[in-house]
């Protein structure tokens, strides 16, 4: 996830750098490049759909666990456990569903740009593959967790 994290760093200031250079390019030199926005845009989806797994691997997402502190013992695993196969499922469907947008797409051209929208759209499938794995990993730490409690 640490080289996630680092493609998540190079997108985003990849990002500022290309729209800066639009803004310089529009207002201060009054030709704007029609590339930019494009670009742009195409950094922020790979990095939300990179971001997303590498926030929920590092447990810095938001969440309301009110209901979850109030239970304790196994059936706080339990639930837990129930939650991440709901998010695998999520994660297995999304990427099956994203998939098939990348097969409809696949040759199409993205305007502005000479890069084909399966490079924009295949961000889908590896954000959902990648945030299966770390549902998957935390699944399996809660596992492991609730057998060590057992075993006290």
């Amino acid at each position: 996830m640490k080289f996630i994290e680092v493609i998540v760093v190079v997108l985003l200031s990849s990002a500022v750098l290309v729209i800066v250079a639009q803004i310089v390019w529009r207002y201060v030199l009054r030709s704007p490049l029609g590339w930019t926005e494009q670009v742009a845009r195409a950094e922020f989806i790979w990095l939300v759909m990179l971001g997303i797994p590498a926030m929920f691997n590092r447990y810095i997402t938001m969440s309301f666990d009110i209901i979850l502190e109030k239970i304790r013992g196994n059936a706080q695993s339990i639930v837990k456990i129930f939650i991440y196969l709901v998010c695998i499922g999520f994660c297995v469907f999304y990427f099956l569903a994203s998939m098939e947008l990348c097969i409809k797409t696949g040759n199409r051209m993205v305007p502005g740009i000479p890069i084909p929208y399966i490079a924009l759209y295949s961000a889908q499938p590896v954000g959902a593959a990648l945030l299966g794995i770390v549902f998957i990993k935390q699944f399996a730490e809660t596992i492991q967790k609730m057998r060590r409690k057992e075993a006290k």
